[in-house]
């Protein structure tokens, strides 16, 4: 894919990593194949440069991080973006079983998107990491998760309020709008949060709720020396987008500690 790219385009300077599926398999009774098959494109999945077995979730996103970072390096690209496509269930694990291993992957990629962070450091590079954690999005997910229940698979839709593809986009136009100096991290929801209003509380298994009484509230913007704060050192000092002379990111609720700039 990478070759195809490179003689086609001459290298990339963007890569988002989106793909990803889920099975319902549990922990306590799913099947080991159900779990392979949640990181492997499987025999239903086919396309022209798909490699067999080729784990989605995790491998293939460090696959294409590796080989991105590898085309920018090779022709001195210094300002090139790699952006992750979450889930929030990468940072909260959800009461519904059958994603529960879905959600430990999802769990990989956060942890993946800070190693990242850490190693464009250590690399001295302007090259930005960011992840972008949405709720629930209204694609063919669902209907791979419950590949054999269609009716359960629409059902996911109609009951709650979900995101659709284009603000997923929209997020994605914003995180690469912004100036060299400021990192951005994005949880999409399509619901108001009651914690946006309250910017030093935490609540059990969730970051620090960020922004205003407003709706879409404002998303905060990092300066560069910005560092997430710890139990014992307070809120630290956080930098509204209309500060920065940015608009606001389209429906962010929540800044996620990680991903910020180098």
């Amino acid at each position: 894919m990478f070759s195809a790219v490179r003689s086609q385009h001459s290298g990339v300077d963007i890569c988002i990593n989106n793909a990803g599926l889920a099975r319902p398999d549990t922990l306590l009774s799913g099947s080991t194949s159900g779990w392979k098959d949640m990181f492997s494109m499987g025999p239903s999945w086919r396309h022209p440069i798909a490699l067999p077995g080729l784990q989605v979730n995790v491998l293939a996103l460090s696959i294409c991080t590796r080989e991105a970072y590898r085309s920018m390096k090779e022709r001195k690209v210094d300002d090139g973006h790699i952006i992750n496509i979450n889930s929030m269930s990468g940072h909260q694990v959800s009461p519904h079983s059958v994603i529960h291993f879905y959600s430990a992957t999802k769990y990989a990629v956060t942890a993946l998107t800070e190693g990242l962070r850490q190693e464009l450091r250590e690399a001295q590079t302007h090259i930005r990491a960011t992840c972008i954690s949405p709720e629930v999005v209204e694609t063919q997910f669902a209907f791979k998760l419950h590949d054999k229940d269609p009716e359960k698979a629409a059902a996911t839709y109609e009951c709650i309020k979900c995101l659709k593809p284009e603000d997923v986009a929209e997020a994605v136009i914003y995180v690469l709008s912004t100036p060299p100096h400021v990192q951005v991290s994005l949880a999409l929801t399509a619901h108001p949060l009651e914690e946006a209003s309250h910017p030093q509380r935490r609540t059990a298994g969730r970051p620090q709720g960020v922004g205003t009484t407003s709706w879409p509230p404002q998303a905060l913007c990092l300066p560069a020396d910005w560092r997430y704060p710890d139990e014992a050192h307070g809120a630290g000092d956080l930098v509204s987008c209309g500060e920065l002379g940015l608009p606001s990111p389209p429906l962010a609720a929540w800044l996620l500690p990680l991903d910020f700039r180098c």
